[in-house]
């Protein structure tokens, strides 16, 4: 008996890990329900319900953002993928929610950046959009990470500075941001330099596998 109820125990773990792991998987977000919130903010753009209704149809998570807009070459229109929405969702995610508070709207950012790739097309979208905000709201979002472990964070940084090629914008956005925080926020202006130092001119698009270094 004992033994029958240890099993129990481990297939009730078992399905229970295996839900939590798919629902945090690569799925897409509910794309019905992401067009129709995103047709209505058009309508509606000075709408709090419905600006609040596409933030919260919009993924939450890079697995769920790039499962949703990534290119797809065996897309036979049954997966229904968004790519070729991807600028168009983006564009009303950074400049369409004013209405939505500071605290919701930046966390959603930062969950979007942790652990997302360097890449074309939906990747560098939303990089774009970060590097936006970054320009006047870097404290807004350095709260937002505040919180979360430091694994987390470092994702973050990571994908912020990851670069394929040296570009002196880059450098100079990490001088920026160490200059502006290197008093509140220490703990995060060495993983901005760790994150600059292993992923700047060091990494290569996602989608094409790893290469060697030259």
């Amino acid at each position: 008996m004992k033994r029958l109820f240890f099993v129990i125990l481990f297939a009730i773990a078992t399905v229970n890990s295996y839900a939590q792991y798919k629902g945090k998987g690569y799925f897409m977000a509910d794309t019905v329900k992401l067009n129709a919130t995103y047709h209505e903010l058009l309508k509606h753009p000075e709408s709090k319900e419905a600006q609040m209704a596409y933030f919260e149809a919009f993924p939450n998570t890079w697995m769920e953002y790039i499962a949703t807009y990534q290119f797809d070459p065996d897309n036979k229109n049954e997966r229904k993928n968004l790519y070729s929405l991807a600028d168009a969702h983006m564009y009303a995610f950074e400049y369409n929610l004013n209405l939505i508070p500071d605290s919701l709207y930046y966390k959603k950012l930062v969950n979007l950046a942790i652990g997302a790739r360097e890449g074309v097309d939906a990747p560098s979208t939303l990089k774009g959009c970060v590097v936006d905000y970054m320009i006047d709201h870097s404290e807004q979002i350095l709260n937002a990470l505040a919180p979360l472990r430091k694994g987390h964070r470092f994702e973050f940084w990571e994908f912020y500075f990851s670069n394929i090629i040296a570009v002196k914008t880059i450098e100079e956005e990490l001088n920026r941001l160490v200059e502006l925080h290197k008093d509140c926020h220490p703990e995060d202006v060495q993983m901005m330099k760790d994150a600059f130092k292993y992923f700047y001119n060091g990494v290569n698009f996602f989608s094409i596998g790893y290469l060697e270094a030259d």
